[in-house]
């Protein structure tokens, strides 16, 4: 994680506000997100809580530096 920390800009704070959501743009590499997919197409039941146990290609999506900032900020 990069100790920069990564601040949400004026517009992006009152797009959250309003809307009550904020897309983090991260920067996977090509095909992350279709391997993603073929693992959630596995899945034949509502895992609940227990998504990223299923997926476990997810938990690169929240230890990724833009996320975590955003976790922990």
């Amino acid at each position: 994680m990069s100790d920069k920390p990564y601040l949400l800009t004026d517009e992006e704070i009152v797009t959250f506000i309003i809307h009550g959501y904020h897309i983090v743009e991260a920067d996977f590499p090509d095909g992350f997100n279709e391997a993603v997919y073929e693992e959630l197409e596995q899945i034949n039941e509502n895992p609940g809580d227990g998504i990223l146990d299923r997926v476990p290609k997810l938990y690169q999506v929240y230890e990724s530096s833009r996320c975590a900032h955003q976790l922990v900020g």
